[in-house]
């Protein structure tokens, strides 16, 4: 696998989601609830009082769940790759950033919800906390605002062991570039797999729903029973930068297994649902 290869074939997809925590410290409790309690330490107040300042409310909640979706979504349409980073096919580039656009605007609309209604939040929050409520604690809108961001981008693999090694030779250059080379292979072996595994388990779970032999099992076949799948074998060909064999053929062989059927046939025929169990079963057996 040359280098240059996989830098047409990838991109690094970053995603960077920062939120207010809408909580301040409370130092003075602080200290007199160690005094209430006896409580001391040689290094100083041993307790520590967060409050938060806009209870009552839940705008800034909304916002981090929305985050928390957009994260899971953003770990669903990518693969891990060399510890903290994620790979995105170039092929998925125009959706992710069509992603990125769309989540961002929702993301801003939330947060303009919690600004636009931030001083009628402010005197809720400070009536909420009575004695303990303080001016100082409480930011003006804009710098809120400002707290909060939703950053999406792709940006290419830097991979070249040149960059490294400017004064190597030659000979020491080449040795670095095959290493290199074997090191990423290793990497995307294991990142590639990631997504295959994800079909693989689908396709578990399908062969046990279609078991007729197993009466526990409900058979509720949902609209997106078999293009949910579908779903995952795209994503298992657009992520085999390697172009393993071994993926081509398992996503050539579900998809010849699938090919025909449809979910209503699968709820009224029992003669559909053992043939598909059938090829499911196959294919799991060589690939698990």
């Amino acid at each position: 696998m040359h280098i240059n290869y996989l830098q047409k074939r990838a991109n690094e997809a970053i995603l960077k989601i920062s939120t207010w925590s809408a909580t301040a410290q409370d130092k003075d409790a602080a200290r007199q609830l160690a005094m209430q309690h006896g409580a001391s330490s040689a290094t100083g107040t041993p307790v520590r009082v967060y409050k938060d300042i806009v209870s009552g409310t839940t705008l800034i909640k909304d916002i981090v769940k929305f985050a928390t979706r957009a994260r899971a979504e953003f770990l669903d349409m990518t693969i891990p790759f060399d510890d903290c980073k994620r790979l995105l096919p170039s092929s998925r580039s125009e959706a992710f950033y069509d992603w990125g656009n769309e989540r961002s605007m929702e993301f801003t609309s939330l947060v303009d919800n919690v600004t636009d209604a931030y001083q009628e939040l402010k005197l809720k929050g400070m009536a909420n906390l009575n004695t303990l409520a303080k001016y100082r604690d409480y930011p003006d809108a804009e710098e809120i605002r400002h707290k909060y961001r939703f950053i999406t981008k792709l940006r290419g693999l830097d991979l070249n062991a040149d960059n490294f090694y400017v004064t190597a030779t030659e000979q020491e250059l080449s040795s670095q570039r095959e290493s290199q080379a074997n090191e990423l292979r290793a990497e995307l072996s294991k990142a590639v797999a990631v997504s295959s595994q994800r079909l693989l388990d689908k396709m578990s779970a399908m062969a046990s729903k279609l078991d007729t032999s197993n009466s526990d099992v409900q058979r509720r076949f949902h609209p997106d029973f078999l293009s949910a799948a579908d779903d995952l074998a795209r994503d298992a060909e657009e992520f085999n930068l390697l172009g393993d064999p071994n993926i081509t053929q398992l996503i050539r062989r579900f998809r010849a297994v699938t090919e025909g059927k449809n979910v209503d046939m699968l709820k009224h025929s029992d003669t559909a649902k053992a043939e598909m169990h059938a090829g499911l079963e196959d294919i799991l057996k060589d690939y698990l």
